[in-house]
């Protein structure tokens, strides 16, 4: 999918269940949650925003806009 090519994607669904074949075509980073151990739910919202921060700070060189 040509949305995904410049931003960074992430697809959140249930570690139980399998991400539609369609999401596999698509530049986005799965993350799985635990449907039955809600307490775990910081930890992925940690790597989240460890990857977001990631991409942004690759791209933050060739940026114009002063942050």
């Amino acid at each position: 999918m040509a949305l995904f090519a410049h931003v960074a994607g992430f697809y959140a669904h249930y570690a139980d269940e399998a991400p539609p074949a369609a999401v596999a075509q698509w530049n986005v980073r799965p993350l799985a949650l635990p449907r039955e151990s809600r307490h775990n739910d910081a930890s992925l919202s940690l790597e989240l925003f460890a990857r977001l921060d990631a991409f942004l700070a690759a791209r933050r060189s060739g940026c114009k806009l002063a942050y």
